[in-house]
């Protein structure tokens, strides 16, 4: 690969660049030459600058984020860590460019930091250039949906200054009739036509036409692209009060893909597409093939087998559940986050009462089979032991803890989470701000003797910071983005599992109490388990609290911690209940600050 040498070969590779994809925008500029010039030197460095954001939603973004010791959000590189020297000489490489893909880089970024809509008109206008580019050049399928991105960065800076929109939404249509390319790339900018909210759902009504070209039943890999878009279907011919029979026609049809793949009567699957297959054709009005689907969904109750059996509340309980839920996340958001935060923290209602508890486990296990019989049980990693009378016990409190748990604390819980972030009160930087202020875990204190000076500038809050990040920025991503994207909780799970034990400890130590132990002649730090009964634990939390911990983190809960530490998780198992748990805990943990 040669060096860069002069200007002239930096702008020669530069004119070239065909992608608005990051690492093709990288790849195609040279090293330069550790003698060259400072003047190029600069030059390099900015153009490397401004191509190395990622587009992300239509939006310029930072290629690395982190969260420094502080707690605040950093990221490389910035829009606001350009220097006036650098965003003078984009404006002039601006005007200088013939290259589409360029100049939408630089005029998006111009806008971005001058918040100037004559910078956001250029940006449109390379933007749909780059289309046309594609197009025009009969790009390769991976690079066709690059154009997807692109359609995302028209509708947002089209919003903003309230320009081209005919144009763009006349580009869309273009593409989305367009044969040359994939029905999957052609439906997914169906949908960000739809949410986009440029069109009007009768401008959407061409779609209909594309049904009987789409939809296949050849092969077993069109089962989700069929589902997918016969309900984006449904939605538009609904809106529009048109006749939707053929279309539930079409998803009953569809789920014979699932039935044939699924040939057992003991799996579960065959068993719920047939009741998908009934309730299809029913709403297409189809009642005799509704009858036979139903009367096999019938039969199938008695053939398939689980490993597990699930409990449903009658209807009228579930509506009293779901009303008491509803009405306690109302009064929670009317609070200020403090508020908020300040329940969680210390609410007495909130988790249920030790006594109560042992008295629902002892009546549990009385009516139970587990009172006859013995019981084996099985741990995450398949190990089995029979269980003593004792344990028996201690499963069942297990288990009437999560049952008030699941029933109560965590659909409230969610569903304050989950609203607060839609509302914009709840985020990292306001949960961070109130943990600062209202708990220990913002104070500095010398924790060890010959501490680095960096770890003198810490606090617990430094280092509970990327996974309480992590944790809520996942949340926000789920609610936002709904099931086009899967939340990953292995970060903020792995991250706030395993600090909260060193700061239990150092709750303990802050509280004039001792966490070293001997044993076997060894003097040794107390682990998790001693630390939860230690008295100075004991004495400034509740057994409610202390309840909590142990449910969440020990082994006569869900052994959160052990799991962790072990890796005994696999990836199903890091999932939002078990994020939720920790974070609950970390919060009640971090309840009292020191004078």
């Amino acid at each position: 690969m040669n060096e860069i040498k002069t200007i002239s070969e930096l702008y020669s590779q530069i004119e070239k660049i065909d992608s608005i994809d990051f690492w093709d925008l990288i790849i195609q500029i040279n090293p330069f030459e550790e003698k060259v010039s400072e003047e190029l030197q600069n030059i390099v460095k900015t153009e490397r600058k401004v191509l190395a954001f990622v587009l992300n939603e239509g939006e310029l973004h930072p290629k690395i984020e982190n969260v420094s010791i502080d707690g605040t959000k950093s990221g490389y590189p910035k829009i606001d860590s350009f220097q006036e020297f650098e965003v003078d000489y984009l404006k002039n490489r601006l005007c200088e460019s013939n290259n589409s893909f360029i100049k939408s880089r630089y005029s998006h970024f111009l806008w971005c930091f001058t918040k100037n809509n004559n910078y956001a008109e250029i940006a449109i206008e390379s933007y749909l250039m780059c289309i046309d580019l594609i197009i025009n050049n009969n790009a390769e399928e991976n690079k066709q949906w690059r154009i997807v991105e692109l359609f995302k960065c028209l509708i947002i800076l089209s919003k903003k200054i309230k320009l081209r929109n005919t144009d763009i939404k006349e580009k869309m249509i273009q593409m989305i009739i367009c044969e040359n390319f994939s029905k999957h790339l052609r439906f997914k900018l169906l949908e960000i036509a739809n949410k986009s909210k440029l069109f009007k759902v009768s401008e959407l009504k061409f779609s209909f036409a594309y049904v009987n070209k789409w939809v296949g039943f050849e092969k077993r890999h069109d089962y989700f692209f069929n589902k997918d878009f016969l309900k984006f279907i449904l939605k538009i011919a609904e809106k529009s009060n048109e006749n939707v029979s053929t279309y539930y026609e079409l998803l009953a049809l569809n789920e014979d893909f699932v039935i044939d793949e699924h040939k057992s009567e003991e799996d579960f699957i065959r068993f719920t597409s047939f009741g998908d297959k009934a309730k299809y054709y029913k709403k297409a009005g189809n009642i005799l093939k509704y009858k036979e689907s139903l009367k096999e969904y019938t039969r199938l109750k008695n053939k398939f087998k689980l490993s597990h059996f699930q409990a449903k509340l009658p209807e009228k309980e579930t509506f009293l559940l779901n009303e008491y839920v509803n009405k306690k996340t109302d009064r929670l958001l009317k609070m200020p986050l403090e508020g908020i935060l300040y329940y969680f923290t210390n609410g007495k209602d909130l988790i249920i009462k030790k006594d109560a508890l042992n008295s629902i486990a002892e009546d549990n296990l009385k009516k139970s089979l587990h009172h006859i019989f013995s019981t084996s049980v099985f741990d995450i990693n398949v190990n089995h032991k029979k269980i003593t009378e004792d344990e028996k016990m201690e499963m069942e409190i297990f288990n009437a803890y999560s049952f008030h748990f699941n029933m109560y604390v965590f659909p409230l819980f969610c569903k304050v989470l989950a609203f607060g972030l839609i509302n914009g009160k709840i985020n990292y930087y306001t949960v961070f701000q109130y943990l600062k202020e209202n708990s220990w875990f913002g104070q500095r204190f010398k924790k060890r003797v010959n501490e680095n000076e960096i770890d003198q500038e810490s606090s617990w809050l430094s280092l509970f910071a990327p996974g309480l990040y992590d944790f809520l920025s996942q949340i926000e991503w789920a609610v936002i983005m709904g099931n086009n994207k899967i939340p990953n909780y292995i970060l903020c799970i792995d991250s706030m599992t395993l600090k909260f034990e060193g700061a239990l400890r150092d709750f303990v130590i802050l509280a004039n109490g001792t966490t070293t132990i001997e044993k076997r002649g060894i003097l040794q730090e107390q682990l998790l388990e001693e630390l939860l009964t230690n008295e100075m634990t004991l004495k400034y939390f509740s057994e409610e609290d202390l309840m909590l911990f142990k449910y969440v983190f020990t082994a006569k809960g869900w052994n959160i911690r052990n799991n962790v530490a072990h890796c005994f998780y696999p990836y199903s198992n890091y999932s939002f209940d078990k994020a939720a748990l920790v974070f609950l805990c970390i919060l009640r943990l971090g309840k009292y600050k020191w004078e």
